[in-house]
Formats: C-alpha cells, sequence, structure tokens
C-alpha cells in the first residue's frame, strides 16, 4: 500500500471508513449485552425512562456523556442492544479522524499518520471494544479530542486563540472524565504542564486561562466524584488505600508495570515493527546484535524472574474476545497460538531494546535544545503526549485497584505517535509495507475475535429463547454474564453480592468450578443452564443444541442446554 500518495483529507476519510467497515464485519447484532457493556445499557435506559441517572452494582464509570447520548438513543429509535451499540459508531469513527489530525499537527508524514491512526483503530483491542457499548471508546474519543486541542493551544499563533483552544481542550477533557473518571487526567496532567512554558515564555494570560481551567477541572472531577459516592448501588473507590498497596507491594506493582508497557508495545506491533526496522538497518551489525542480545535478556528476565504475564486479558485473550468460562460455563476452544503470541511478545522486546540502544546515543540532547528554545512549537510535542501518557500510566499502576488490557487503549496513541516520530525519516517502502502486513492481520484477528464472540452470544441468545418459549420462566434459566445480568437487573433493578448468590452444583463438581457470577443474581434460580461444553455435574435437557459458525477454527461450535439434576434442584443456600 502506497501510503504516502494519500492527501490528508482522503487519508482522514480512510481512516474513518476503515473503522466503520471493520466493526460492520463483526456483525455486530445481538439482542444482549456484551461483557459489561449491558450495565451502562441499563443505566441509559433508566435515564430516558426517569430522566436520573442511575447505577446498578456493577462497574464504577460515571458515564455521563455516554448515559446521555444512549438515553437520546433510545428516545429516538426505542431500546435494543444493537442500536447502542451501533450509536457509538460515531465515536469510534471520530477516534480515527482525531487521531490522525493530532498526528498531522506534531509532525508526522500523511501516510505515516495515516499508518499510525490504522495500527490504533483495526487493533485487536480497539475492534471489540468500538463493537460494543462499553465507556472506553467515548472517553478515548474525547481525551484524544482534549489532545489534539492542547497541541492546537500551543501551537496557536495568538493568545486569544491559545485560550480559545485551551477551554476547547478543558471542555473535551470533563466530558471524558464524565464517562471514565481517569480520564480527568488530559487536563489536570497536561494543564500544569502549559503552565510551566507560558511561565517560560512569560505569557500571563495563558498562566491565568491554565490556572482557571486547572481549577475548573478538579471541582468538577470532585463534584461528579461526591455525587456519584451518595448514589444507590455505588462502590466508594479508594485511590489512596490502592497507592498504598501498591507502594507496599513493590514486586506485585513493579509487574503490573512491566505488563502494561508490554501489552502497550504489544497492541501497537506493527508501528514497533517499522520502528525497530529502521533502527536494525541503519546499525552496525555489532549494534544491531546488541540489540537482539538485549531483547533476549530482556524477555527471558521479565517472563523467569518478575513473572510477567503474556496477556493482561479480559479483552484480548488466548480465547478470543473475554477468557473462555467468563461469559457462559464452558471451556471455548483456545484460538491464539502459544508460538505466535511468544513471537511477537519477542518482537515487542526488540522494539524496546531498540529504543533503549537509541536513547544511549542521544540522550540529553534533544531535552536540552527544547530547553534554549522560547517558541511554543516546540514545546507541542515535548509537553501534550510524554505528559499524558507518564500521567495516565502512573495511574494505572498505582491507583487503579484492577487493570484490564482495555484500559490502557489510551495510552497506545501517544506512543504510535511518538515512536512513528522517531524513524519517520528512515521509514522507506518496505518498511512500511512490513509494517502494513501486521497491521493487516492485527485487523483480521480483531475482527474475528469479535464476530466469534457475537456469534457464540446469539446461540446463547437462543438457546435461552428457546427454552423460555416453552414455558420456563427466565429466573429459572442461566445462559452466562450478559443474559443473566440482565434478568437480575429486570427483576430487581440492581445486582447484589450475598452469600445467597451462590449455587451448590452436586458433584463431581468442586467449589471452584460454580460459575462466579452466580454470587451477584439472587434472583436467578436457574434450572437450565445453557453451557458452551457438556458439564459431568449436568445432565442432558430436552432441547436441541444450537450451532454456530465462526472465523476462527474450529469453524463449527455449538451451545448446549443442560439441567440439574432433579435431586439437585439447585435452590439458592445460605452459605452458613
Amino acid at each position: 500500500m502506497q501510503l504516502d500518495r494519500f492527501n490528508d483529507t482522503r487519508a482522514c476519510i480512510l481512516s474513518a471508513v476503515a473503522v466503520l467497515i471493520s466493526v460492520i464485519a463483526t456483525v455486530p447484532v445481538l439482542e444482549m449485552g456484551v461483557n459489561d457493556d449491558w450495565s451502562y445499557a441499563f443505566s441509559a435506559l433508566r435515564l430516558a425512562q426517569t430522566g436520573r441517572l442511575t447505577y446498578n452494582g456493577w462497574g464504577q464509570p460515571f458515564l455521563g456523556v455516554q448515559a446521555l447520548w444512549g438515553a437520546w438513543t433510545i428516545q429516538l429509535f426505542g431500546f435494543s442492544f444493537t442500536g447502542l451499540r451501533l450509536s457509538l459508531l460515531p465515536f469510534a469513527m471520530g477516534c480515527a479522524t482525531v487521531l490522525f489530525l493530532l498526528s498531522r499537527r506534531v509532525g508526522l508524514r500523511t501516510g505515516i499518520a495515516l499508518f499510525g491512526t490504522l495500527t490504533f483503530c483495526l487493533s485487536p483491542l480497539f475492534i471489540p471494544l468500538a463493537s460494543s457499548f462499553m465507556t472506553d471508546i467515548p472517553a478515548v474519543f474525547f481525551t484524544l479530542l482534549s489532545l489534539f486541542a492542547f497541541t492546537a493551544a500551543i501551537q496557536a499563533q495568538s493568545g486569544s486563540r491559545r485560550i480559545l483552544w485551551l477551554a476547547a481542550a478543558t471542555l473535551a477533557g470533563i466530558a471524558a472524565g464524565t464517562v471514565r473518571q481517569i480520564s480527568y487526567l488530559a487536563p489536570l496532567a497536561v494543564l500544569p504542564a502549559v503552565l510551566l512554558g507560558a511561565c517560560r515564555v512569560r505569557s500571563k494570560q495563558i498562566i491565568l486561562a491554565c490556572a482557571v481551567l486547572w481549577l475548573v477541572t478538579l471541582l468538577t472531577w470532585m463534584g461528579t466524584s461526591r455525587w456519584q459516592s451518595r448514589q444507590p448501588y455505588v462502590k466508594s473507590e479508594a485511590p489512596l488505600t490502592n497507592m498504598q498497596k501498591a507502594l507496599a507491594h513493590r514486586r506485585a506493582t513493579t509487574r503490573t508495570a512491566i505488563s502494561i508497557f508490554q501489552a502497550t508495545l504489544l497492541f501497537i506491533l506493527p508501528v514497533g515493527l517499522v520502528y525497530a526496522g529502521t533502527r536494525l538497518l541503519s546499525w552496525s551489525k555489532r549494534r544491531a546484535l546488541a540489540a537482539i542480545l538485549l531483547a533476549f535478556c530482556l524477555m527471558w528476565g521479565t517472563r523467569r524472574i518478575i513473572h510477567v504475564p503474556t496477556l493482561i486479558g479480559n479483552t484480548v485473550t488466548w480465547d478470543g474476545f473475554l477468557d473462555s468460562g467468563t461469559e457462559a460455563l464452558g471451556r471455548r476452544p483456545a484460538v491464539l497460538p502459544r508460538s505466535v503470541l511468544i513471537a511477537a511478545v519477542g518482537l515487542v522486546y526488540l522494539t524496546l531494546s531498540c529504543v533503549i540502544l537509541e536513547a544511549t546515543r542521544s540522550v540529553g540532547t534533544w531535552p536540552l535544545r527544547i530547553g534554549k528554545s522560547r517558541s511554543w512549537e516546540d514545546y507541542s510535542g515535548f509537553l501534550i503526549l510524554p505528559v499524558f501518557a507518564a500521567a495516565y500510566f502512573a495511574a494505572l499502576v498505582f491507583v487503579s485497584a484492577t487493570v484490564f488490557d482495555r484500559y490502557i487503549l489510551p495510552l497506545l496513541p501517544p506512543f504510535i505517535i511518538v515512536l512513528l516520530l522517531l524513524c519517520q525519516t528512515h521509514a522507506g517502502p518496505r518498511i512500511l509495507a512490513a509494517g502494513s502486513i501486521g497491521l493487516f492481520v492485527n485487523a483480521l484477528y480483531g475482527v474475528a475475535t469479535t464476530h466469534d464472540y457475537l456469534a457464540s452470544g446469539r446461540a446463547r441468545a437462543a438457546a435461552a429463547g428457546y427454552v423460555e418459549a416453552t414455558g420456563v420462566p427466565r429466573t429459572n434459566i442461566s445462559a452466562g454474564l450478559e443474559y443473566d445480568s440482565w434478568t437480575e437487573l429486570t427483576q430487581a433493578g440492581h445486582l447484589s453480592r450475598s452469600p445467597m448468590g451462590k449455587i451448590r452444583l452436586p458433584p463431581p463438581a468442586a467449589a471452584n468450578e460454580n460459575y462466579w457470577f452466580w454470587a451477584n443474581t439472587p434472583h436467578v434460580q436457574p434450572r437450565y443452564i445453557v453451557v458452551h461444553a457438556s458439564q459431568p455435574h449436568l445432565i442432558a435437557a430436552p432441547f436441541p443444541r444450537f450451532p454456530y459458525r465462526t472465523w476462527l477454527p474450529p469453524f463449527r461450535r455449538e451451545v448446549m442446554v443442560q439441567m440439574l439434576p432433579a435431586e439437585t434442584p439447585g435452590e439458592r443456600k445460605d452459605a452458613r
């Protein structure tokens, strides 16, 4: 693909259309939730019905702008999971548009900017989230919009325009924070950096504007957090407690930090291939060999000494989208070959070793040049992306109680842009072609895993619907995370975790074989259970199997309905 033949308009349109095609290719038609988005869909539904933003005991995102968007969609078109899922397409396509414009503004060539944008928007992490009603995509869209506006503010030619851009950046950052609270970091972290730059160039107007906007952001964050903490069924977060635990358990914190860094480079591997390729081809054989040996040592050390996991999990797993057994009883076939993933992680550490060796050659020169400069343009790349990435990375490591791979999505654009800025002058057609092949493989895998998960969801929904059509109450049917959660929400309006939520399956089921989510759904008293594979502690039910096709082997799969034995009716029993 001749990337440099595209002009800005065509490249921008192409990136947005690529996102649209990838989402449509997953066939996102499923009248059931995906992952956790059933919780956010229920909040949007309640907002449309009552005009109040409510929560239901699952997840901590504030929802804000996304809940409003979902409520408007429901009021216009009626409620449906598919409709809510597709309503977020403008945000997904907007991510591609804004990231491309941001890449161009900080200095990437058109073709390189398009390559970086597609690496992000066609990654196996982005596509599943873009095909759902999860909060990650809207939050990332507004975060990218905030970073773009901050960059435009620094590069503006007049003080009044800088203030307008700073105000727009802050507003976009607040919008992102109302969806996911951690996204407040965009203005909270970047505004002080811009203020320092304003102090250096002695701009009193910008200093005052930055101080006021930062204070507005802080007060908004505190106000929304305080309001949410007082709502029913909201578990209050304890960031200070999480930070104390992180500092006390330094080995585990180090493992978390390396896992986040490794996962970030893994999801932008096509860019890493381009960066490593440009360095290895321009270096001497001795230096290239040193990079390969360093990569081997880093990979061995992180895996054997620190025991860093290959995947963080949740969105991208060995089994495709979500860990097998998370969404329903029974294991799905593993679709990601271990040898392929280990090779990809090896390329990640090769990229990292090239960064380290290159840094040893030029350490100190660029920051010193920036320090001597008085122009705003020189500060744009130095301040915005690295400062935000560092603040967000620190928040994930020290403040977040749990880290899933989808949480690192906002880290990907800064890493992509910085790596491409460092290598674009040496990125020839052959290297870009190799990176484009990696990009294409990533996109195919992301679309295929998302398609297959949605197909299995349709099969589970069809099986549960068939059983319900025979007269069995929905509360006596379990079809996994997304189905059971909606049953509980429609019955009680919220989830509630209690000892009464435990179901004791009969022998030979061990205690850890009980389905984990039943602890949150006391109104679900399953007699019939939809499973991916036959469970030894259940018996066959008088219902047909429900086959479905997948794009990754094995291509023909099925779900089945089993039932609890008659002598173990499966009533909820209090664990005393």
